[in-house]
């Protein structure tokens, strides 16, 4: 079966897109929200192969067991699909029957979790339809999407279903898509928006807070930076809540922004006084060629061009 029915939409990764865009992750990406909440059910057991032996119910008084509905199912179906993935929905469904006969449950069981198998494929299958239709700039669209993704899952699935399968991903979901909502309203304030933001997120369970921590640890040290101008100040502030570790961080990563900045200044001014000179233009290439080669790397020196033509990063950092 193709990867494409392990994919899920464009929204379930808006999370990342609304806070760590919005409040200003740090540049390698770490993210509040992770991307793919369509293959995890929070709070669920981790997902096992069905060619591994799991425990499951009780035996009934007859020579199987009984199957019973649980959170952690839906990433047990995608783990076996992702495992099957070159295989079509009709070799899978029949591969995971297989696989299902070999954990000793009930006739009426097995057939159960055969049948539901088969709609979780084409669920999937029918998912493809959705996807690529919505713009994940545009939140109506999302929106659209989102619902109309829900309804499919309501029309595969029955109620009991739908709760052990997807409800947790659709509380997850809904709560990003607010986030979203806040983070694009024109009205607010980039301040209010984080504020919002935060206070949100406050609301969300243990276990979800847990998966926004980094980002919330990196905004909340980068507005403690910015709040304390004096170094002690900001080290002795960011120490209070992070530990000396990560004030220490810190305090290295602002010695070496300003050194940088310092030598970033310092070559302004020294090519400004190069144009004031009687210097050809080639005399001053030439000049600047070997300055470039002897103060910076190659790597420092495409960093100094993006400087120089961005001045205001300066301000920055």
């Amino acid at each position: 079966m193709r990867k494409l029915l392990l994919t899920g939409i464009p929204g379930i990764v808006l999370g990342i897109l609304l806070y760590g865009v919005l409040v200003g992750d740090d540049e390698n990406g770490a993210t509040p929200l992770q991307a793919g909440s369509d293959n995890m059910a929070a709070n669920s057991k981790p997902a096992q192969s069905l060619s591994q032996n799991q425990p499951e119910t009780a035996a009934t008084a007859d020579t199987g067991k009984t199957f019973s509905l649980h959170f952690g199912l839906k990433s047990e179906f995608d783990l076996f699909i992702f495992e099957h993935e070159d295989n079509s929905p009709s070799a899978l469904t029949e591969a995971y029957s297989k696989a299902a006969a070999k954990r000793g449950f009930t006739s009426d069981s097995q057939a159960y979790l055969e049948a539901l198998f088969a709609r979780y494929v084409q669920y999937k299958v029918e998912l493809e339809s959705l996807d690529g239709q919505a713009d994940v700039q545009d939140i109506n669209a999302i929106a659209s999407r989102l619902e109309a993704r829900n309804d499919l899952r309501h029309n595969v699935f029955s109620a009991e279903e739908y709760h052990y399968l997807f409800s947790q991903d659709a509380q997850y979901d809904e709560a990003a898509l607010a986030r979203l909502r806040i983070a694009s309203d024109a009205s607010l304030s980039d301040a209010e928006k984080q504020r919002l933001i935060d206070a949100q997120l406050a609301t969300l369970p243990a276990d979800q807070q847990a998966s926004f921590a980094p980002s919330l640890a990196v905004n909340r040290i980068g507005s403690l930076a910015n709040t304390y101008e004096n170094p002690e100040t900001r080290y002795q502030a960011i120490a209070a809540e992070f530990g000396h570790d990560v004030a220490q961080r810190m305090q290295e990563k602002s010695q070496l922004q300003e050194e940088w900045k310092a030598r970033v200044n310092a070559y302004q001014q020294w090519m400004n006084s190069l144009s004031e000179s009687n210097l050809t233009q080639a005399q001053i290439n030439e000049k600047k060629t070997a300055r470039l080669r002897r103060d910076f790397s190659e790597t420092e020196q495409r960093r100094l061009r993006v400087f120089l033509e961005n001045p205001t990063l300066l301000g920055g950092g």
